[in-house]
């Protein structure tokens, strides 16, 4: 009979199973790399998105982004900064602690006009929320209404539209500098405020003043519509990272359609900043501010707008100037870079 003896055969096998345990475990190995977190963030690009107000809905696409992993997903690593009370967000593009920055449309031609090199790469906001509010049960109801009246209005940045406003129907009112609050009005010691429909306007209704007693003047409604929330960075740092900027402001978009859709879990995360930042937080406020943003921030199709409407910006760069807050006469295509179409 021919075969092999029982020793060779043993020294096969062991053979065998010694060369399949050093196959299995490199592939093994190979493949922990290739998942491993420390491999994958290794390849995160970081920076900084310097928001121009305290964490609320306003912000909610930036934060819905963030918590969902979606800026991850486009090998981003972003760190979320909210500004307004100790620094502000265009000092922190300034001094390069941010790479991108929100900020209103009119203040940032501002800062542009002073000689501020950024790019609005993303005007976010389509419609302006800038409103003047006025009770029917103290006599508002029309435009007219407001001849000889007061209007509480925010000491620094929100002048010029509402001016214009009035100036362009002919109203004769005048203007009361607050901080903030929305106070001296519902205590009657003006006839209207100037407010934002996401913001100062639920603040009203939710002092207790009927909605149906309201009268709101939507200055965008009155041929008046400069937008407000856009994303900017430095035109130095578009000109050596455009992809970096383009891969941000998809991440953005999809992170505002997210919140749009999941709206509850949106407005749960801002409380929770909130309360973590020793802010009062209220649900009902934030859900309207949320629900408001949908109006102003223009989903079709499932795509977000991100363009910014030529005339829109001419009219700001005009009514600037007209008020003397601008010196020169900024150029649309100098002023807005599109990194996404």
């Amino acid at each position: 009979m021919f075969g092999t003896t029982p020793g060779k055969n043993k020294t096969k096998n062991l053979h065998f199973r010694s060369t399949l345990l050093k196959v299995t475990s490199l592939l093994l190995f190979t493949g922990l790399m290739a998942i491993s977190p420390a491999q994958d963030k290794k390849v995160l690009q970081k920076v900084v998105i310097a928001l121009h107000w305290q964490p609320q809905t306003q912000f909610a696409g930036y934060y819905t982004a963030l918590i969902k992993g979606i800026y991850k997903k486009y090998g981003l690593d972003v760190v979320i900064r909210p500004t307004g009370l100790k620094d502000n967000a265009v000092d922190l593009l300034k001094s390069g602690d941010a790479q991108f920055m929100t900020n209103f449309l009119s203040m940032a031609i501002e800062e542009y006009d002073k000689g501020l090199n950024l790019k609005l790469i993303a005007q976010t906001s389509q419609k302006s929320a800038l409103c003047i509010a006025g009770l029917k049960s103290r006599g508002i109801n029309k435009l007219s209404d407001l001849n000889g009246k007061k209007i509480s209005i925010w000491q620094v940045g929100f002048r010029e539209l509402p001016q214009a406003f009035l100036t362009k129907y002919k109203i004769n009112a005048s203007f009361v500098p607050i901080r903030s609050s929305v106070n001296l009005f519902l205590m009657g010691g003006t006839n209207a405020q100037v407010v934002m429909d996401y913001n100062e306007l639920n603040t009203i209704i939710f002092s207790g003043i009927r909605e149906d007693d309201i009268t709101l003047f939507r200055i965008a409604d009155y041929g008046l519509n400069v937008p407000e929330d856009g994303i900017y960075c430095t035109s130095e740092y578009l000109s050596k990272h455009k992809d970096i900027c383009e891969r941000f402001v998809k991440a953005t978009a999809e992170g505002w359609i997210e919140a749009f859709k999941n709206k509850e879990e949106a407005v749960r995360y801002c409380l929770k900043l909130k309360r973590k930042a020793g802010q009062s937080a209220n649900y009902a406020h934030q859900m309207k501010m949320l629900t408001a943003m949908e109006n102003i921030i223009q989903v079709d199709g499932g795509k977000l707008n991100t363009s910014l409407d030529r005339k829109s910006f001419e009219l700001a760069v005009q009514v600037l100037k007209d008020a003397g807050r601008i010196k020169n006469t900024i150029k649309y295509d100098s002023f807005f870079n599109p990194v996404v179409r």
